[in-house]
């Protein structure tokens, strides 16, 4: 009768101690993924200038946003200063769509350039 009885407590507080949980907030995910969508629009898909076949370009942009939703280029992290000068005019100062993005927070964003 004690095992029974133990084994009936374990199933009871087994089955109380989820409604006790308190449910973790993670971020949204989605407002991120709109954000990165809408910078890799306006870098395109085409570069101004050639990248040497069997090589890789990578670079990384850290920026905010500012009250205007306006993406300000805080520095671009590249061994080539071609692609240094592309992504900073193509990202400097332009207003972005993306609504519920923080401002004032910095992001990051790597880019990978392939030969085409």
């Amino acid at each position: 009768m004690k095992k029974v009885t133990l084994i009936m407590l374990f199933f009871v507080v087994g089955l109380s101690l989820p409604a006790f949980a308190s449910p973790v907030e993670n971020p949204p995910l989605g407002k991120d993924k709109l954000l990165r969508n809408e910078i890799m629009n306006l870098v395109g898909k085409e570069v101004p200038f050639k990248i040497n076949k069997n090589d890789e370009v990578l670079s990384r942009v850290s920026f905010l946003l500012n009250e205007a939703n306006e993406l300000i280029v805080i520095s671009v992290l590249s061994d080539d200063p071609k692609i240094k000068s592309f992504l900073e005019g193509r990202l400097d100062n332009r207003k972005l769509k993306v609504k519920g993005i923080q401002r004032g927070k910095i992001y990051n964003v790597k880019f990978r350039f392939l030969p085409s």
